[in-house]
């Protein structure tokens, strides 16, 4: 998939004047993107396959077991990475015009994360054998089995996501899709066997997660000779860490908004209600999918297209403008359906997770407006704003957890949890576009993201026997407004096509 603008980049080492029409960067971002999506909906619609009938061997509790196991292990993975992910796609492009030192550079990092992921494995591993007494007598979960196995799956899976980047920034979509569908079929089918055949609850569930991850490690290392051949050097490692560094603070508050209202849930409810709102937030997170989709293909495009200037930044406005119209059109479709899912599919004892997993969706497009914006600082190279970004809405969910989750319980936690990021992206909007603006209609933005809002009303009320046609009427209503606030950018995108 090497398109024209990529060979003008290579032959002359920098992009000719106005390359990157809206025609030609709008193409590169559907396929880019299309390919991404079909392999994340596709693992997904397994997955959710698989939730119908892992919700029938596994109860509520073992879903917070395995919840906040993971949980735990996440925060690990975040501080042993140190952002040198998010740096290693910045620079990548930056020696792109010298391929030796390029190949160098990636080599540099990855060796010296391999040795960071497995240190802190280690040190986990010490302190929880050291603090074994103090962790049993204040964490509901214990370390082993359960904690100690999603923190060994961690660190595996995010040596593969080193890879699965560098085919990100390497605009590989299809190397990508088969790495990564390799790596869910060891996972998914290590799981069934433990789970199903063998009913090994929650701890066969994070086994088989183990061993899938392992085996993706292998497959990672034997297909990535060229990067990590490339040789050392320390000062790549320098280069790097100034941009990683400050993103790792950003990381751990934005793994709070995730984590916190777990353990909030937990203290003031039990396990059960924390897996029934793990279960609504896995359904809720459809809407991740399509951000990470949009994201694999969006950064390392927009990063590639800013190298053009102001020319460039004009066809980004557009392009950020078509892709937040079309992101709230894929907030209000999979609200509307969301309680039919969850009672047609899943076992009756998860049934009012329905309810939530609007609320959910509402927090991720959110978030997925704040993600998209996301690369305008790193241009800027403004990052040290994230992790304050980050901190703000962190002190705003703990504050909302605490005040919501007592009287009202996971729907305190999922208000709390949407009103966080609605704030993190109302911030990252309002900064973006102070250090790198991109021209499109926020009115537009405005009115599609109150017609949202309507349409997530209507999934919160108890509907007797005009559901139906309420739900219909809705749907419909709300995606004739989007279409009418983004006809021009929907056409321009498109035509692309």
């Amino acid at each position: 998939m090497t398109s024209t603008l990529h060979t003008q980049i290579t032959e002359t080492g920098a992009p000719q004047s106005g390359s990157y029409s809206l025609r030609s960067t709008g193409r590169r971002l559907l396929v880019g993107s299309g390919a991404y999506a079909i392999t994340n909906f596709a693992l997904k619609a397994v997955n959710f396959l698989l939730i119908t009938v892992f919700t029938r061997y596994l109860t509520p509790s073992d879903y917070g077991t395995i919840s906040l196991a993971e949980i735990t292990a996440s925060a690990l993975a975040v501080f042993s990475g140190l952002g040198l992910d998010a740096a290693l796609r910045r620079l990548y492009f930056h020696y792109a015009d010298e391929p030796a030192r390029q190949r160098k550079y990636v080599s540099s990092v990855l060796r010296f994360a391999a040795v960071m992921t497995f240190s802190v494995l280690g040190l986990a591993f010490f302190a929880a054998w050291s603090l074994s007494s103090w962790i049993s007598r204040h964490f509901a979960v214990p370390f082993f089995p359960y904690v100690a196995l999603a923190i060994a799956t961690a660190a595996a899976n995010q040596l593969v996501d080193y890879r699965l980047g560098l085919y990100q920034s390497e605009q590989r979509p299809f190397p990508f899709s088969l790495m990564a569908s390799a790596a869910f079929v060891m996972t998914a089918g290590s799981a069934l066997i433990l789970v199903v055949l063998f009913r090994r609850g929650a701890a066969g569930m994070l086994t088989g997660k183990l061993l899938g991850a392992v085996g993706a490690v292998l497959v990672a290392i034997a297909v990535s000779r060229k990067w990590l051949t490339g040789g050392f050097e320390w000062k790549f490692i320098r280069e790097s860490l100034p941009i990683g560094l400050p993103i790792v603070p950003h990381l751990l508050m934005a793994l709070g908004l995730v984590v916190a209202d777990r353990f909030i849930l937990e203290h003031y409810r039990n396990l059960d209600e924390v897996g029934l709102y793990s279960v609504a937030y896995t359904f809720g997170m459809m809407m991740y999918l399509v951000t990470v989709s949009i994201s694999q293909a969006w950064s390392p495009l927009f990063y590639d297209v800013a190298r053009d200037g102001l020319a460039g930044q004009r066809v980004l406005g557009r392009l950020f403008s078509a892709l937040s119209l079309l992101l709230v059109s894929i907030a209000i479709f999979g609200s509307m359906i969301a309680q039919d899912v969850v009672t047609h599919f899943l076992d009756r004892r998860y049934a009012s997770a329905g309810r939530l997993i609007p609320l959910i969706i509402a927090a991720y497009l959110f978030h997925a407006l704040y993600s998209v914006l996301q690369p305008s600082l790193m241009q800027a190279r403004r990052v040290s704003f994230l992790w304050l970004v980050s901190g703000v809405a962190l002190v705003a969910n703990l504050s909302l957890n605490f005040l919501w989750i007592p009287p009202f319980g996971m729907y305190g936690a999922a208000y709390a949890t949407t009103a966080a990021y609605g704030l993190e992206a109302l911030l990252m909007f309002i900064y973006a576009q102070h250090v790198y603006p991109l021209d499109f209609s926020k009115l537009r933005l405005a009115l599609a993201l109150i017609v949202f809002t309507g349409v997530l009303w209507v999934t919160q009320i108890h509907w007797q026997n005009s559901r139906v046609l309420v739900f219909a009427a809705a749907f419909v209503i709300s995606f004739a407004a989007i279409s009418a606030l983004g006809r021009r950018e929907f056409s321009s995108l498109f035509k692309s096509w």
